[in-house]
């Protein structure tokens, strides 16, 4: 067995183990990969268009990059309610009119529910009558 120093500490390494000049290139090679990243591959990338041209469906138009020549898009800054100020529903899927039928399908139905509601209370205070079991009556329980 061979005795390494290694952080003032012995450690016994079998003779079979890992040189340092092999564990040292190991660690060199690693580096090398860090720090020299391997290049892009040629003729695979879309090509950048600098002057795109984008337009919203409010008729705005305004230039960015793109890896398409022509954007056309549904909102923008010029019409978006958080830009404007304007109190208005963006939805083009039609969420904001199903949950509003929802709400007035839960309106409806609510007085319905609140009548059970009560019902059921009135059951459960005329359980609350019978008389207490001996157990109860021990334990001291309400």
């Amino acid at each position: 067995m061979e005795v390494r120093k290694t952080r003032g500490k012995d450690h016994c390494w079998p003779r079979n183990s890992i040189s340092v000049e092999h564990e040292e290139r190991r660690i060199d090679e690693q580096e090398h990969i860090w720090y020299n990243p391997p290049t892009m591959k040629a003729n695979i990338h879309p090509t950048y268009n600098s002057d795109a041209q984008v337009v919203c469906a409010c008729g705005n138009t305004f230039t960015m990059g793109s890896t398409k020549t022509a954007v056309r898009i549904d909102i923008c800054h010029k019409c978006h309610p958080f830009y404007t100020g304007e109190m208005k529903f963006v939805d083009t899927l039609g969420r904001v009119e199903r949950f509003q039928k929802r709400q007035e399908a839960a309106a409806k139905i609510a007085p319905v529910l609140a009548e059970k509601k009560k019902k059921k209370l009135a059951k459960g205070q005329e359980d609350d009558k019978r008389p207490k079991s001996l157990r109860e009556m021990l334990l001291g329980v309400q």
